[in-house]
């Protein structure tokens, strides 16, 4: 059964990761700094605070996670309540990332080369580039791409795992919990794929809150959501980024956020996050997160700051990028996306994929 409160989680999240983004650009220095330092002095150095308190609140870290554990939610649910086929399936995911990204890519490079007429020490990626971003090889054009590199990895391996949860249960997927927890520090099990071996963990998450435990743990337990969501945002920052004390901790965290949103719904923020505005950031989410990146680009080039405000003046450029991607994204979500969703939709139904399917599985 759809959730409608995960769209307007995954609308903020993606908002979030965008003010996130505006503040680095205005404080990479800062930024730097806060990375190099123990997590118990980037709250109590001088001039590091403010910002730290900042990246808390805008934080595009555990946004991030959330999309990954929402992915392992939503996949293994049609999966295991609809099934189908491995290759309509794989079909299907291809048309739903790979088009985006392409439109996101070709506008960043058209937007880049305007810009260079102003300043033309602006640069320019190479044709190489953009074709390995295009098939989502690398993310050197469009830098947020990298997470998708991790979905599209996932797909391939969520459709054989929800098979193996239909015939043994549960086990299959504390085994490969295990198995993604192992991975943190050897990435060679997840056949060195740059990041998987940290984003692994929270499929797996997203896939167990399909199961009658996580319901049983999670049903009426609304009163303690906004706990939740303050413990990621504060308990969830205690450990260095990325570090595998780090990636637990959020692994828990954001897990309780959304297994509390899925299995209550009733509460204040529930209720908030199933509002007219927050469902329509939510259904343009994807498109926002992507088409974000070329507008972020117009923005610092005609906002250029580096006064004593900086930190102030990223959370307020955050916001024009937003009020400028939001409408966009509503375009690309009519245009680009919906078509892209039904042609292969389509093509997923063709009697000889269907065949071929059937001979595979």
């Amino acid at each position: 059964m759809h959730c409608k409160a995960l769209d307007g989680l995954r609308g903020y999240a993606a908002m979030s990761v965008i003010i996130f983004h505006a503040l680095l650009h205005y404080n990479s220095d800062l930024w730097d700094l806060f990375c190099s330092l123990p997590v118990k002095d980037e709250y109590t150095k001088s001039g590091l605070w403010p910002f730290s308190v900042a990246i808390s609140i805008f934080n595009g870290r555990a946004p991030v996670i959330i999309f990954f554990i929402l992915s392992g939610y939503v996949l293994s649910a049609s999966i295991l309540r609809s099934g189908g086929s491995y290759i309509p399936f794989i079909i299907k995911r291809v048309g739903r990332i790979y088009p985006t990204v392409i439109a996101a890519i070709l506008l960043t490079l058209v937007v880049g080369l305007g810009i260079k007429k102003f300043i033309p020490s602006f640069p320019l990626p190479s044709l190489e580039n953009v074709i390995k971003n295009s098939l989502l090889i690398d993310s050197s054009v469009l830098h947020v791409t990298w997470t998708l590199t991790e979905e599209m990895a996932f797909a391939l391996i969520v459709y054989p795992l929800c098979l193996l949860v239909k015939r043994y249960g549960i086990l299959v997927l504390f085994v490969a919990l295990f198995y993604s927890i192992a991975a943190i520090e050897r990435p060679s099990l997840t056949l060195n794929i740059p990041w998987l071996n940290i984003s692994l963990i929270f499929f797996i998450c997203g896939m167990l809150l399909n199961t009658n435990l996580a319901k049983s743990i999670f049903s009426n337990k609304q009163k303690y959501l906004a706990l939740a969501f303050i413990s990621v945002f504060t308990i969830g920052r205690i450990y260095q980024e990325f570090s595998p004390n780090y990636i637990l901790t959020q692994a828990i965290l954001c897990t309780t956020v959304i297994g509390i949103i899925i299995y209550n719904k009733d509460g204040r923020i529930v209720r908030f996050l199933e509002n007219r505005f927050s469902l329509l950031i939510g259904k343009t989410s994807y498109s926002l997160y992507l088409f974000a990146v070329p507008v972020g680009l117009i923005v610092y080039a005609v906002l250029d700051y580096s006064g004593s405000h900086r930190i102030a003046f990223g959370i307020f450029a955050g916001f024009i990028i937003l009020a400028i991607s939001i409408p966009l994204s509503m375009i690309t979500y009519n245009f680009i996306e919906k078509p892209s969703i039904k042609i292969t939709r389509a093509i997923s139904k063709l009697p000889i994929l269907n065949r071929v399917a059937k001979t595979t599985n």
